[in-house]
């Protein structure tokens, strides 16, 4: 939202001047992208949906600090092997899956892998205290909690 507050210019003041790609009709600002079909299967899910289709040799994924990248030819096969694990602990589709973790290139293998297993996600922001985290898992019924290293001592208490 622009609000023009000079008293010398032609327009009047406090007037809202809206970019091309806002619809005044319907209050609603619109992608300047070419618009895109969504999928007619109600049953798609999103991990299904995101390998759907080729991507010829695109990077999935980019970590612009370490420049670190992982193309999608290479993340199905590292979410799957990700679920594999999962079920091979004792997760299985409807379980609760707890997320303590940091932004990282590995998040969304982590986040697909329980997905492309069938279990639930629950994130949570690695800075919790334990009363937000405990609230959080109990609420939801966690059953697996994936973190790092420096906050193991805030999960051994469930």
């Amino acid at each position: 939202r622009i609000v023009n507050t000079n008293s010398n210019s032609k327009v009047p003041q406090n007037t809202i001047t809206h970019p091309p790609w806002y619809s005044s009709k319907t209050g609603t600002y619109n992608s300047t992208h070419s618009p895109r079909n969504l999928p007619t299967d109600p049953f798609l899910d999103v991990v299904s949906f995101i390998f759907s289709h080729p991507h010829d040799g695109v990077m999935a994924l980019i970590d612009s600090l370490s420049g670190s990248s992982i193309a999608y030819s290479n993340l199905f096969p590292l979410v799957k092997s990700m679920a594999s694990g999962l079920r091979k602990m004792g997760v299985s589709q409807g379980d609760v899956v707890l997320l303590l973790l940091p932004n990282s290139i590995y998040y969304p293998i982590v986040l697909l892998g329980v997905m492309y297993l069938g279990a639930v996600v629950t994130p949570l922001n690695p800075l919790s205290s334990v009363a937000e985290i405990r609230k959080q898992a109990n609420e939801r019924g966690v059953s697996f909690a994936f973190t790092i290293p420096e906050n193991v001592k805030k999960l051994e208490s469930f």
